[in-house]
């Protein structure tokens, strides 16, 4: 299915992936809503604790509220 570029409502980057070695980056992507936030951010961390290449991840979801989008991060 194609969706066009309206489809995006949002776009929020935490980290910046260093795209140096573009050929040998893992581009892992979630489509969640926000029941299941945590246990994609649960897989994602293990994920990432547990590879030994670069990886981007991409999380595609409904809805999300500041409090969710923070969690987990100190100011």
């Amino acid at each position: 299915m194609y969706f066009d570029s309206s489809v995006i409502k949002n776009k929020v980057e935490f980290l910046g992936a260093q795209e140096t070695n573009k050929e040998k980056m893992l581009h892992i992507a979630y489509g969640v809503d926000k029941n299941f936030l945590f246990g994609a951010a649960i897989s994602a961390t293990s994920t990432i604790i547990n590879s030994e290449i670069p990886i981007t991840l991409h999380f595609f979801i409904d809805s999300i509220n500041d409090d969710d989008l923070h969690r987990g991060f100190v100011e």
